[in-house]
C-alpha cells in the first residue's frame, strides 16, 4: 500500500507538473501570438506607409510632368507679348507707307522699329557677336570664305556678311564672315 501511496503522490506531482508545464506553454503561446498579431500589424502599417508614399510620388510626378509641359507650352509668351508691340509698329508703318509716299518718313518709322527690336533682345540676353577686326573664332564666327586685304593681318575676320548673336552664353548663330588671308 506504501507503492499505491506512493505512486498516488507522485502521480499527483506528475500531473502538478505538467499542469505548471501546460500552463507556461500556453502563456508563452500567448505571448507569441501577441507578438505575431503586433508584427503582423507593424507589416501592415508599413505596407501602408509604402503604399501611401508610392501614390504620393506618383502624384508629385504627374503633377510636375504637367507643370513641366506648361512650362514648355507657354515658354514663349512674355516675349511674344513684347513683341507684338512691334508688330503693331510695322502694321501701322506700312499702313503710312501705303497713304503716303514719303520715304524718309517710311525709313525713319523702320528704324525705329528696329531699335525696339534690338532694345527687346538685349533684355532678353541676346548679344551679336563682334566680328570684322577680331581674331577668326570658329567657336562665334563661320567662316565661308578667305579674302585678300591689306586692312586685316591673316586669321582676322575682315568681312561680315550675317551677324552672329549669343543668348546669355550661348552662342544661338555664328557670324557668317570672309577671313583674311594677309597680304
Amino acid at each position: 500500500m506504501d507503492e499505491v501511496v506512493k505512486n498516488d503522490s507522485e502521480k499527483d506531482k506528475l500531473e502538478n507538473e505538467i499542469e505548471k508545464e501546460q500552463k507556461a506553454n500556453e502563456e508563452e503561446m500567448a505571448l507569441m501570438q501577441k507578438e505575431l498579431e503586433e508584427a503582423r500589424m507593424q507589416t501592415e502599417s508599413a505596407i501602408d506607409k509604402m503604399l501611401r508614399l508610392a501614390a504620393e510620388f506618383d502624384n508629385y510626378k504627374k503633377r510636375s510632368a504637367k507643370e513641366h509641359e506648361n512650362i514648355r507650352k507657354y515658354a514663349s509668351e512674355s516675349i511674344i507679348k513684347e513683341l507684338l508691340p512691334i508688330v503693331d509698329n510695322f502694321e501701322r508703318a506700312i499702313q503710312s507707307a501705303n497713304e503716303s509716299r514719303d520715304f524718309e518718313s517710311f525709313l525713319e518709322g523702320v528704324k525705329l522699329i528696329l531699335n525696339q527690336i534690338i532694345n527687346l533682345l538685349e533684355k532678353e540676353g541676346v548679344i551679336p557677336i563682334k566680328s570684322v577686326g577680331e581674331p577668326f573664332d570658329p567657336n562665334f564666327h563661320e567662316a565661308v570664305m578667305h579674302v585678300d586685304s591689306d586692312e586685316y593681318p591673316a586669321n582676322v575676320v575682315a568681312e561680315e556678311y550675317q551677324k552672329g548673336y549669343i543668348l546669355k552664353d550661348r552662342v544661338i548663330r555664328p557670324a557668317m564672315v570672309a577671313v583674311s588671308k594677309g597680304k
